[in-house]
């Protein structure tokens, strides 16, 4: 089932306006990933890139290599960050987690990945 735009903003509602990163990732991250089409067998939860563990890393079941199971050729990475940080461009979370997700894109685990 693929969450309309009102379940994830009825999803993103539910969440504290202090909502910490773990926070952000039990109540939010699993209606974000089938937001975006992606079932539960889709979805690895602190994915090892090999420069670190990404949040979620997702990519689509091929037949018999269930992405859950094989942990190989992720096509996305989600990074989640608590709710009130200021992620605005410039600002210094932001240059902190373009180079996080930078770092996550060239590990060699993460070559397919193109979101």
């Amino acid at each position: 089932m693929v969450l309309t735009s009102t379940s994830l903003q009825s999803a993103l509602a539910r969440l504290p306006q202090t909502a910490t990163e773990a926070v952000v990732n039990q109540v939010f991250a699993k209606d974000l990933i089938q937001a975006l089409g992606f079932s539960q067998g889709e979805s690895h939860p602190e994915f090892d890139t090999g420069r670190g563990f990404v949040d979620h890393a997702v990519r689509k079941t091929l037949e018999d290599d269930i992405f859950l199971e094989t942990q190989s050729n992720p096509h996305l990475l989600i990074e989640l960050k608590e709710r009130g940080k200021d992620l605005s461009e410039g600002s210094a979370p932001y240059l902190n987690t373009v180079r996080q997700l930078k770092g996550y894109l060239l590990a060699n685990k993460c070559k397919s990945v193109q979101w």
